[in-house]
């Protein structure tokens, strides 16, 4: 009976899911198997591969392109029913993303999960904290925090900063389950921020530079004064 029959359709096979580094190529070509009513593979069927118009599939902008930058590639299945996608990359956006294959006269497209990680560290921008002052040895009212970004401006998830006072004159320490340290180190979040532990002025009075910087050796400063 035709009621017994499957329906044709169209699946990933091999990786459905992949990431790449903005603006590299991913490592695997997207693969979908096709298969008839009776679910064998179906040779010879002309498959579609789509990145999303533009080449960004994704609500954030995160998406990719096939060699010489189209958003859209077609391929044949072989005898095995699979058709393998051209190589392609990964556009300057962070994020994940959905990309489909279809083909005739079958309704669900295949769907593929991929994902653009940023890039290393490029940039460090101090927030709100790059200026203050506090009396000495009292806290200063607002936490160190910096956000991390790569060279195309995306945040930088679990990137180590190293938040670091000067050794001699006004300087201060940062407090930090019950210790008070010069220096201390701590990741970024998903947003590419990360709040140093509080800082508390010493004893000498002006001005000096609290630095962050990352295992790439980019850094900035907050200009910190401690008042008399």
């Amino acid at each position: 009976r035709s009621d017994d029959l499957e329906s044709p359709t169209i699946r990933p096979v091999g990786v459905a899911r992949q990431a790449a580094v903005v603006g590299a190529r991913y490592g695997r070509p997207l693969e979908a198997v096709v298969r008839g009513v009776d679910g064998k593979p179906v040779a010879g069927a002309q498959v579609t591969f789509a990145l999303g118009a533009g080449g960004s599939a994704g609500s954030s902008g995160a998406g990719a392109t096939f060699e010489g930058g189209a958003a859209q590639a077609t391929a044949v299945t072989d005898a095995a029913g699979v058709a393998r996608s051209p190589r392609f990359s990964a556009n300057t956006t962070a994020g994940a993303f959905t990309v489909t294959a279809m083909t005739a006269g079958v309704a669900e497209p295949a769907l593929f999960t991929l994902r653009n990680r940023a890039g290393t560290a490029a940039t460090v921008t101090a927030g709100a904290a790059a200026t203050q002052s506090a009396r000495v040895g009292t806290r200063f009212a607002v936490r160190l925090a910096v956000t991390v970004t790569d060279a195309h401006g995306n945040a930088v998830a679990g990137a180590l900063v190293t938040f670091g006072a000067p050794k001699t004159g006004p300087s201060g320490t940062f407090s930090s389950r019950g210790r008070h340290l010069r220096n201390v180190t701590a990741r970024t979040d998903s947003r590419g921020v990360v709040v140093a532990p509080v800082f508390v002025a010493n004893a000498r009075a002006g001005g000096y530079a609290v630095s962050a910087r990352t295992a790439h050796d980019k850094s900035t400063a907050f200009a910190l004064v401690n008042l008399p």
